[in-house]
């Protein structure tokens, strides 16, 4: 059969099989081709697939090995259709050992002037939280290593080494560098507080570059972001495992964010076991908020992760993390946001982020009370602990975003209330974005 016409049937294999044609899906079987043609050649011959598998000279073993696995699989096809005999390619076997780097948490601390109070802490952390936040071991150990190289010789720690690593750099805001100088923070606490060392906790800067308040949604916003959550496109070939895992996970997670007002992380970092798909039940036990809560789920949403697990469970059986990467590894928080802004984008010029589905979820639930009687402080003490606040005020915040706020709760509550509804900055406090 003509080369030509083999890979137009093979076009039609793959869009019955589903998947869906890109261009870097079938660039490296098209150029085979086409080189055929070129060549004159009126069938695929054994001797040009043996010279086109060949490793280049100037190509990578990875390089190479991407390429012999597209025309693999296009000869499978066409073998098993009868349309070719030819032998697949084989792989490569690198003889060049991989180096494994190992994390910087993985590697035994620079000995300095803290490093042994430092070992305690993660230690400390790890029983006491079960885990240390990557976020936080890092900083940790740059701290040390900083310590390390500007003051190896010195016997005790100074407020002035601690400034130093602690002064907002020029070109750093005040969150980011509060996100530095925070796991240093509460190491210097908890030392301190044990007589390790005597130094001055160094202070939080003003979050005063948050300037946005969260955006609500609109109906018709929110019809056409899950409609994007369907529609969305990658980059990679569409029938690739990674693909066809973003087209399940996309529209499930950003449902499960604007139907529980879960944060992103808690979504993100959920394990198969803390989702309870028998009884409708999802425990938070990865959290910034309260130790651990529980969000019951709405019986259309318990119904989508029903079958949502069903299918990833016939990609990735026996998985441990319930919206998976390609390893069984928590989605990153980049990963979000920039599914999130290929969507919005198409949407709207507005500020959005996908936090703001939590704060969406609040203010549709304070807009939606009655306030006659005492039902509705209920409902609140309910919405607080199922959001996973610590404190009731932050959970007032959302009264502030309402639009459906009711003077009749104010002239019901008088002072009282407005002492609950804290400002926006206190809110941040709590109420940290991820």
């Amino acid at each position: 059969m003509k080369p030509s016409v083999l890979f137009e049937n093979y076009k039609v294999y793959l869009i019955k099989k589903g998947r869906v044609l890109t261009k870097g899906s079938l660039l490296n079987v098209r150029t085979m081709i086409n080189n055929s043609e070129r060549s004159g050649m009126n069938t695929l011959t054994q001797s040009f697939i043996d010279r086109w598998c060949a490793k280049r000279e100037t190509e990578s073993i990875s390089s190479c090995q991407k390429r012999r696995g597209s025309i693999r699989y296009f000869l499978q096809f066409s073998n098993s259709m009868g349309y070719t005999n030819l032998q697949l390619p084989p792989s490569i076997k690198s003889k060049i050992e991989q180096k494994t780097i190992k994390p910087m948490t993985q590697l035994p601390l620079s000995s300095t002037i803290i490093s042994d109070y430092l070992d305690i802490y993660i230690r400390y952390l790890q029983v006491e939280c079960h885990k240390v936040c990557g976020t936080t071991h890092k900083n940790l150990i740059r701290f040390n290593n900083f310590l390390a190289k500007s003051c190896p010789e010195k016997k005790r720690l100074s407020n002035h080494m601690v400034q130093a690593w602690c002064n907002r750099r020029e070109t750093e805001s005040n969150s980011s560098r509060n996100t530095r100088v925070l796991p240093i923070r509460n190491f210097l606490k908890f030392a301190v507080s044990r007589g390790f060392l005597n130094v001055t906790i160094p202070d939080v800067l003003p979050e005063n570059q948050i300037s946005r308040e969260p955006h609500i949604f609109s109906d018709e916003e929110l019809k056409l972001f899950f409609q994007g959550t369907v529609e969305l496109s990658f980059d990679k070939r569409e029938y690739d495992k990674p693909c066809v895992m973003q087209r399940m996970i996309v529209p499930v997670y950003f449902r499960l964010l604007y139907s529980t007002g879960m944060r992103t992380n808690e979504a993100r970092e959920l394990r198969c076991e803390d989702v309870d798909l028998i009884n409708g039940v999802i425990s938070i036990v990865n959290t910034k908020g309260l130790d651990q809560h529980k969000i019951a789920l709405h019986p259309s949403m318990l119904e989508l992760l029903r079958r949502y697990n069903k299918a990833i469970d016939k990609i990735m059986p026996n998985r441990k993390v319930f919206f998976p990467t390609e390893k069984d590894t928590f989605k990153t928080i980049n990963w979000q946001a920039v599914v999130f802004k290929n969507i919005w984008r198409k949407i709207s010029s507005q500020d959005a982020r996908s936090y703001d589905f939590r704060s969406n979820y609040a203010v549709r639930n304070i807009s939606s009370w009655s306030y006659e009687g005492p039902a509705w402080f209920d409902k609140l003490i309910y919405l607080s602990r199922s959001m996973g606040h610590k404190k009731i005020e932050s959970t007032c915040y959302y009264y502030h975003l309402s639009p459906l706020f009711p003077k009749t709760l104010e002239e019901k509550s008088g002072t009282q209330m407005h002492a609950m509804l804290p400002d926006f900055d206190k809110f941040y406090e709590d109420e940290k974005l991820y």
